[in-house]
């Protein structure tokens, strides 16, 4: 069987906050993309996750109705740290399954 190179690849994953969660879809960043980014940042996370991030999905507003996945929900969630690093964390683990085939 052929292996296509797909240069667009993605995955999906969810995204754990206290008991509640969400999902992410993320684009899988070349080795010389990723090198540019600064992990070690709140700017760097930032700069990498809205590169990274194609969608979120799953969010709800204070009233519980349903709030569409736009760069500017993301940017609202990137301002807070407890949503940026489990948005790291999540796609971490989603990376690492993906490459392993789970």
């Amino acid at each position: 069987m052929a292996f296509r190179l797909a240069t667009d690849r993605r995955f999906t994953a969810d995204v754990q906050i206290r008991s509640e969660s969400f999902a992410a879809t993320f684009r899988v960043l070349s080795d010389a993309e990723l090198a540019a980014h600064d992990f070690e940042t709140r700017e760097g996370q930032q700069v990498f996750l809205r590169a990274a991030i194609t969608e979120v999905s799953g969010v709800l507003d204070a009233e519980g109705t349903p709030i569409p996945s736009s760069p500017q929900l993301l940017d609202e969630m990137l301002g807070y740290s407890d949503l940026r690093f489990a948005l790291l964390s999540a796609h971490t683990k989603g990376f690492l399954q993906a490459k392993t085939g789970n």
